[in-house]
């Protein structure tokens, strides 16, 4: 791509990488590919590099919290505007499908 980059400049790059490169990423789980360890962490520091406040995590939702199955919802907030939401069986599950 480096190459590509400096024999054709930067537009054609992205076309190869757009048609040959994520092309083959269709239909695979990122996940799968890319284990994230500690996503709410991960999140920070790309907040911090972009000098932005810490998220704000925030209960939106809850489901069934009386009972076998329980959902609940939680929002990330960043200058009080919504930047994710995650489901999980417990709130810190929750929390950490939304940092994802």
């Amino acid at each position: 791509v480096g190459a590509l980059v400096q024999s054709s400049g930067t537009q054609r790059a992205g076309l190869f990488i757009r048609d040959f490169l994520i092309s083959q990423l269709i239909g695979k789980d990122l996940f799968d590919m890319w284990p994230v360890a500690d996503p709410m962490s991960l999140l920070v520091q790309e907040l911090s590099r972009r000098n932005l406040p810490l998220p704000e995590t925030r209960l939106t939702r809850e489901c069934g919290s009386s009972t076998v199955l329980p959902v609940y919802f939680v929002g990330l907030y960043c200058n009080k505007k919504l930047i994710a939401e995650g489901p999980g069986e417990s709130v810190n599950a929750a929390e950490e499908e939304a940092a994802r």
